[in-house]
């Protein structure tokens, strides 16, 4: 993907010169004044800086895997094993608590794997810290262990803009209208803060046993909860998806006792 993005370089600068030729031409009021960009296209920062347009990460997860991510190149040169290897906990400065290895993303616990994966040469992670400012799609009042401990780093400027939700669109496009409606019901009905949510991301997908240990927690804590839940890609560029039959995944009886 970054050289795909890095080939691209010349066609952006290109397009965005063209774009401010234009508004000179127009005498417009409308200028350029920043360039955005994501966790995978930090090669176009070299595209802000040579058109002296300042530049900005948008970062559409946590604040949490942001201070991972740029905690990993110090690991990256403190080990000479992978991390699956270690028997000892991580002391990662945006976790709350110490981790076990086996805790982080699969790709992460090959010390080849998360150098290439994170860094990919240094054009990823490693070049977050070139920007001008990071905004995150969190908020101080979630993570604020996690954002005091990314604002301390050398970083640049941290921004908690979200959560940014999508209010309208899912009850549009929503495969399962019905059931999008009766699930925001129900959780209208709940008092306020009562319900944890599980999500895993566009990528989070649950093999048998991961379902039956959360199933087990989430029924011995009690709690109301709302859970997506979906199994592992079956092929590797797939993508997760629902499981065909709750039933024979979950723990017997446990939709009867927690409906």
């Amino acid at each position: 993907m970054s050289l795909f993005i890095e080939r691209h370089k010349p066609h952006v600068k290109q397009a965005i010169t063209n774009l401010m030729a234009t508004e000179l031409d127009l005498d417009s009021d409308r200028r350029l004044v920043g360039f955005f960009i994501d966790l995978f296209t930090t090669p176009m920062i070299d595209v802000a800086n040579e058109l002296d347009i300042p530049c900005y990460l948008y970062f559409p997860s946590s604040a949490t895997y942001l201070g991972f991510m740029l905690h990993l190149p110090i690991l990256d040169t403190q080990l000479t094993t992978g991390l699956a290897e270690l028997d000892t906990e991580l002391v990662i400065p945006s976790f709350v608590n110490p981790v076990p290895p086996s805790v982080l993303p699969s790709r992460a616990l090959e010390k080849d794997g998360y150098s290439f994966l994170f860094f990919t040469k240094k054009k990823n992670a490693r070049r977050y810290v070139e920007t001008k400012g990071i905004i995150i799609n969190t908020f101080s009042e979630l993570e604020p262990h996690a954002l005091n401990s990314v604002s301390a780093s050398q970083v640049p400027p941290i921004y908690p803009i979200g959560r940014v939700l999508d209010l309208v669109g899912p009850a549009q496009w929503h495969p399962d209208r019905a059931q999008h409606e009766r699930i925001m019901r129900w959780l209208d009905d709940q008092p306020p803060s009562t319900v944890v949510l599980l999500c895993f991301g566009s990528m989070g997908g649950l093999s048998g046993s991961q379902v039956r240990e959360i199933a087990f927690g989430l029924e011995q804590s009690g709690v109301r909860f709302v859970w997506a839940l979906r199994e592992p890609p079956k092929a590797q560029f797939a993508l997760p998806d629902d499981y065909m039959s709750l039933e024979k995944v979950l723990p017997d009886g446990f939709l009867e006792r927690t409906s």
